[in-house]
């Protein structure tokens, strides 16, 4: 819902900016022999006030302490901020493209009929300012488009992180873009729109954050676990407050110095270190878990930590938390702290239920201890598992199972807590919990794929009713 508000503010705010530029261009009486080259000129000049906000909007939401603050100091922040920033920063960059395309082109034919008109007499877009630095911007842009599809960032990570970083050229360039003027009144005064002036602070409160970065504290790992399908766990000393359901961006300069990856802490904040558990992915993963596995302790850098969707958990009367894979781990923290509020009598959640949805039983490993803990200290009325299996066996298999009562298959091994096998009905999930509620607002969490997070976001709309409102808020997955 957040996702959406912003989305369509974001629409109309480009659209009222292009048609502002656009006016100001037509009905300036001093531009009267710029625009006689035509309707070109007008949405070249629409297009490049939309990109003035743009560039601005592009980097706000990777300013990540800036959006930790204000979303841990200003609830009206919190509550209509996205839940995930990254949708944001796709989301404007895609913007950013299109008005590009709507700028460049628009400028090629500016300066094709200025030649023809005899308006200018050389070739602008190659030998003026505006001209190699707008060039500049659309290689830059190539990169960064080209290589962060999904294929590039899940398989070529590397690849993916290097070439994003020609943003800095882009940046650089639309910077000194205005310098030469190509837009000025028949009496030579320039008429800029001082996009460098708008997008100077966000840029400025970036790069102070990056220079944050660093500087951050360093520790070392002191401690590893390893579980089956490549999860690990990574163990060091507590060197920072946090809250539960954060994340943390780590660095290991034995692996690259220059590289951060995001992981979301797995520990309770009453713990003494902290803990990390990360699911062996990609280049930089491997390469990280094998060092580990010969080397300890491991020096790694740490910034962070930053907010996430999850912790708007409480800002709810119940919750429902749905993952696949290692998609609970930002839940972890989260339910070890509803236990330790449980324990105290501060808990404000009336209850939350728990659907995890698995291939394999190996996958529950890294974290039956986890639940067994949670399900022995609080009452199945509070705090309910649904664990569902979604490996092929066929139904003799199970009825044999059942009877036998085999630990670890027909329960999550060395739990009471009883499998599922196959997928949840989430239909048949939602249309019992509306008509069993009243007078309720339930946050529904949810990091699993795509597919499983528009399931759960229409299930959320199709069984919403008076007395129930379900809202659907994901997690990066």
């Amino acid at each position: 819902m957040n996702n959406t508000f912003i989305i369509l503010t974001a629409f109309s705010l480009q659209v009222i900016l292009f048609y502002v530029g656009y006016y100001l261009q037509k009905n300036n009486p001093g531009l009267r022999v710029l625009n006689s080259i035509g309707y070109s000129v007008l949405f070249s000049r629409g297009a490049g006030l939309v990109l003035a906000a743009m560039t601005s909007l592009i980097l706000f939401p990777m300013c990540r302490h800036t959006i930790t603050y204000l979303t841990s100091r200003y609830k009206l922040f919190r509550k209509y901020y996205p839940e995930d920033g990254i949708v944001l920063h796709k989301f404007f960059s895609y913007c950013t493209l299109f008005w590009v395309l709507i700028h460049a082109v628009n400028h090629y034919i500016n300066f094709i009929v200025a030649n023809e008109l005899g308006i200018f007499k050389s070739l602008l877009h190659y030998n003026l300012i505006g001209g190699i630095t707008g060039h500049l911007m659309i290689i830059s842009m190539f990169f960064i488009f080209m290589f962060s599809i999904a294929h590039y960032r899940k398989t070529m990570f590397e690849t993916f992180f290097y070439l994003h970083h020609f943003f800095i050229l882009f940046f650089f360039a639309f910077y000194i873009h205005g310098i030469g003027c190509f837009v000025k009144t028949v009496e030579g005064k320039c008429v800029p729109y001082y996009s460098s002036l708008v997008f100077s602070p966000v840029i400025l409160i970036y790069g102070i954050e990056k220079m944050y970065r660093i500087t951050r504290r360093s520790t070392v790992i002191t401690r590893t676990r390893y579980y089956s399908n490549d999860v690990f766990k990574i163990e060091f000393r507590k060197i920072f407050e946090y809250s539960s359901g954060q994340y943390i961006f780590i660095n290991c300069p034995e692996v690259s110095k220059h590289q951060w990856h995001p992981f979301t802490i797995s520990s309770f904040t009453e713990e003494s270190n902290i803990n990390v558990t990360i699911r062996k992915f990609g280049n930089w993963t491997t390469k990280f878990e094998n060092l580990l596995k010969t080397t300890l302790p491991v020096s790694i850098k740490i910034d962070g930590p930053f907010s996430s969707p999850c912790q708007k958990i409480y800002d709810f009367d119940s919750a429902i938390v749905i993952s696949t894979g290692i998609g609970i781990t930002p839940y972890i923290s989260i339910l070890k702290d509803f236990v330790y509020k449980y324990k105290i009598g501060s808990l404000t959640l009336s209850k939350i239920d728990i659907i995890c949805i698995n291939r394999e039983t190996e996958n529950f490993d890294w974290f039956n201890k986890a639940m067994k803990i949670i399900s022995d200290a609080i009452p199945e009325a509070r705090c309910k598992f649904h664990i569902y299996l979604t490996q092929v066996i066929d139904k003799g298999t199970i009825e044999r199972m059942v009877k036998v009562s085999i630990p670890g298959l027909n329960y999550i091994k060395g739990t009471d807590i009883p499998l599922n096998y196959g997928r949840p009905d989430f239909n048949t999930f939602f249309n019992s919990y509306s008509y069993s509620h009243k007078n309720i607002n339930v946050g529904c969490f949810v990091c699993g794929p795509d597919a499983l997070q528009n399931t759960v976001s229409n299930a959320c709309s199709k069984y919403s009713n008076k007395n129930v409102k379900f809202t659907c808020i994901s997690e990066c997955f």
